[in-house]
């Protein structure tokens, strides 16, 4: 096997694009090889990493860790078929099979797969790492995303909508239930939300979270979330808002909020707190979840993976 190199699967799509910009920042000592779609074109437009057509899969064998952007990410995580893991989860070593990260839940192959979170969720896992939860009742989280999730399928949707809209045409939806564009879909008793409130108890004292409100936006880019903690005491609110404000990943906002357009442009997770009394804390939060959330903990698997592979 290639010990220093993984396969991208779907390398083209926006998710896989976020990856690799991560992977070149944080680990550019693992060699990228990117292979694409039936549906993928590729253009070789990276001189530093290898473009193989999909049409030889025997090639993925070589290499001890996939890492799959590939499938329609519609489908809750099954639990007896997957392991849910994380950044500060320990990556079990490859055995006679190569590891599989599996960004998109739908695939599943009869081989060692791990499963990373919900970008939604990774920005959550990276709010609370390290964080005491003692005092903790409960929190719930309001999320809106943007067209990004869906890849350049969601963008292409949005564009041809909008475009069509200002030309007085009506909107037709493909990868939406209704129109997206100028407009606001909840989600309501989706896949997607039992996916989130199956990820986040098993991340999470199940039942810490409510079933959170999701919804698509109309925007390219970003995610912005609401939390709300509600905790036992002022004090165990106090102690649990001082050491987050001390975490030096966070960009405090403590005049206004920003928007998506400057948390995108700064690839930063902006927080605000918007209520702080009694028992409660309430936090805004603007990010790209795919960069600072996604990218963050894939990026981080993998680092754990090598950790362990080398020493092995």
């Amino acid at each position: 096997m290639k010990s220093d190199s993984i396969a991208v699967l779907g390398a083209s799509t926006l998710p896989a694009k976020t990856f690799q910009t991560a992977m070149a920042r944080t680990l550019p000592t693992v060699r990228l090889h990117l292979f694409g779609g039936s549906e993928i074109v590729l253009t070789a437009t990276e001189d530093s990493a290898d473009f193989i057509q999909p049409e030889s899969p025997e090639a993925l064998e070589e290499f001890p860790l996939w890492v799959d952007f590939t499938a329609a990410r519609k489908q809750p995580l099954n639990p007896g078929t997957c392991r849910l893991l994380h950044s500060g989860a320990a990556v079990p070593p490859p055995g006679p099979e190569p590891v599989h990260i599996l960004f998109n839940p739908e695939r599943l192959f009869d081989r060692t797969i791990l499963a990373a979170p919900h970008p939604a969720v990774s920005v959550i896992l990276r709010l609370m790492h390290g964080q005491k939860l003692q005092g903790l009742r409960h929190a719930h989280a309001t999320i809106l995303l943007s067209t990004s999730e869906e890849g350049q399928e969601g963008h292409d949707e949005l564009f041809n909508q909008t475009l069509g809209l200002i030309n007085t045409q009506s909107a037709k939806s493909k990868i939406y239930k209704e129109q997206i564009s100028f407009n606001l879909i909840p989600e309501l008793d989706s896949a997607a939300v039992e996916r989130l409130i199956m990820e986040m108890d098993a991340f999470f004292p199940k039942g810490l979270f409510h079933p959170p409100h999701l919804a698509r936006a109309g925007v390219f880019f970003g995610t912005l979330m609401a939390l709300d903690f509600s905790f036992a005491s002022p004090e165990e609110r106090g102690a649990f808002s001082t050491a987050l404000k001390a975490r030096p990943i966070f960009k405090w906002e403590s005049k206004h909020h920003h928007g998506l357009i400057k948390a995108v442009q700064t690839d930063a997770i902006h927080v605000s707190i918007s209520r702080e009394e009694g028992n409660s804390l309430q936090l805004w939060i603007a990010t790209d979840a795919l960069s600072t959330g996604m990218a963050w903990n894939l990026t981080g698997l993998v680092e754990h993976f090598f950790q362990n592979y080398k020493t092995n």
